[in-house]
Order: C-alpha cells, then sequence, then structure tokens
C-alpha cells in the first residue's frame, strides 16, 4: 500500500507544477465579429454567424505557425452567447499565454539510445524520474529547435516522466522504454 500512496502522491504533485502557465507573456489584439457564414433562423430570418479571434501582437510565429484552439460556447442553439464573460476570459488568457510545444520521439524508444525532444524554445533543465521517483542521468545536446537525450546507463523496461523546465513553464511527459 505504501509504494501505492507515494505513487499516487507523486503524480498528484504535477498539478501544483503546471501552476507555473498562469505567467501571461503577450499583449493581445481580438478581431471581433468576423462572419464565418449565414444561417436561417426558425423564424426564416437570415442571420449572420461570427466570431471573435484573440491573438498575441508581441511575439513571433514560429516557422510551424501557432496552435489554435478554438472554444465553442454551449446552449443547444438556443441560447448562449461568444460574448458572455466566461467564454471572452478563456479565449483571451489563451492568447495571453507562452505556448510551450513538445513532442517527445521515439516514444516508446529503445533502454540504449535515448530520445529526441522537438520544441521551438530550448529548454532550461530536463530531469528524467522512474515512477518510484529516482532520477535518471541523461545527457543532453541541443540543436535549433531540437534536444538529443541519451541514457547514461542502460533502463529497464517501463514508464518514465520527463520533466522538462521552461522558465515561465513547466511541461511534464510520459516515455515509455521497450
Amino acid at each position: 500500500m505504501r509504494p501505492a500512496a507515494f505513487l499516487m502522491l507523486w503524480l498528484s504533485s504535477f498539478a501544483v507544477f503546471a501552476q507555473d502557465y498562469i505567467q501571461q507573456s503577450y499583449s493581445i489584439k481580438t478581431d471581433k465579429n468576423i462572419e464565418y457564414g449565414k444561417v436561417e433562423d426558425f423564424a426564416g430570418n437570415m442571420r449572420s454567424l461570427t466570431l471573435d479571434v484573440s491573438y498575441p501582437t508581441n511575439d513571433s510565429v514560429e516557422s510551424c505557425g501557432r496552435p489554435l484552439i478554438l472554444i465553442v460556447h454551449g446552449g443547444g442553439f438556443v441560447a448562449g452567447s461568444k460574448d458572455n464573460g466566461s467564454i471572452v476570459r478563456m479565449r483571451e488568457d489563451f492568447a495571453k499565454h507562452d505556448d510551450v510545444n513538445v513532442r517527445l520521439f521515439p516514444n516508446p524508444t529503445d533502454p540504449t539510445t535515448g530520445f529526441n525532444i522537438h520544441t521551438p524554445h530550448a529548454p532550461e533543465q530536463i530531469i528524467v524520474f522512474d515512477l518510484m521517483g529516482r532520477v535518471v542521468p541523461i545527457e543532453m545536446h541541443a540543436t535549433e529547435n531540437n534536444v538529443s537525450c541519451t541514457f547514461k546507463q542502460d533502463l529497464i523496461r517501463g514508464t518514465y516522466m520527463v520533466v522538462l523546465d521552461f522558465g515561465s513553464a513547466r511541461v511534464h511527459k510520459r516515455l515509455v522504454v521497450n
């Protein structure tokens, strides 16, 4: 029971680390009421369908572009609005935050070779843990948009947690070793 309790406590601690995403990095601009279509309502009147787009103004777009997040409000097509306070706040908050887009590959990986991290920003620190909380020693080699990590020792098969610290954000990824 003790190892299971430790594992649950350790995994739940990642929710605390995720709070690093509350730092807002960008100023934003919002384009409102962009028409994307027309529809006939239940009374036979034509109505414009509009959307609002919020995006950062003081950043540079990476060559891979920028992620798109769609926030669709509910209301069962009878009630609700894109101008609802919580919808507006959510849209604007997503646009203000720094994007940390990370991809580990190959995943699953081989126990002797290591893995690569594709990200537009190099992390300040990378830590690999096994599920017992032990740190796995790695060696990092960074190039533009890619970090290569090799294991300093052969690993046993299993699941590992990779923590990437970007300073303003911390990202947790699962790595499987076959």
